[in-house]
């Protein structure tokens, strides 16, 4: 009776621990060590750190803030923008503009200069037709919260590429 009364407590000491286990997050098939962001990447509702800024197109609406083209309005609106923020280039930003279409090489130099190095972008862009574009651009700064300027972009087809005619601020 003792050895089947210690048999009994075994079974249940076991089957409590396997039971802990699976639902406290113990051994899983799968015992190697896993990389923490690839785990919160696949987490339902959980965003990687790497991805602040996800590239989409959905209908009207393409984000990102990839190196962009002067294939089309939001390309060359991402490749002004990337020249800016990222290749921190007056001179680049300024070539996918129109003669009028943005500032000198130098007062956008000057502009860029005045951010700090790590500041990022993010695009959010709504076409409108005719070449014009909503744009709601996301600005952050280190440490500090992120700054949306709503823009209006005017965009032209010339020579086979797109251009950037004019950039205003978007009032409601």
């Amino acid at each position: 009776m003792l050895v089947a009364g210690l048999a009994a407590a075994a079974v249940v000491i076991v089957a409590a621990t396997l039971a802990a286990g699976m639902l406290f997050g113990g051994a899983s098939e799968d015992s190697a060590p896993q990389d923490p962001v690839e785990v919160l990447a696949n987490t339902p509702g959980a965003t990687a750190v790497a991805d602040d800024c996800p590239e989409s197109v959905d209908g009207p609406v393409t984000t990102g803030n990839d190196s962009g083209d002067q294939e089309s309005g939001p390309g060359v609106i991402k490749a002004f923008d990337y020249a800016y923020y990222v290749d921190r280039s007056g001179e680049r930003a300024r070539t996918v503009a129109t003669p009028s279409g943005v500032g000198s090489a130098k007062d956008l130099q000057a502009s860029i200069d005045a951010l700090p190095a790590d500041t990022s972008h993010c695009l959010r862009i709504t076409d409108r037709g005719n070449g014009l574009y909503a744009v709601q651009l996301t600005e952050t700064r280190p440490g500090e919260q992120p700054i949306v300027y709503p823009q209006l972009i005017q965009t032209v087809q010339a020579d086979g590429k797109t251009w950037i005619a004019s950039i205003k601020k978007d009032t409601p």
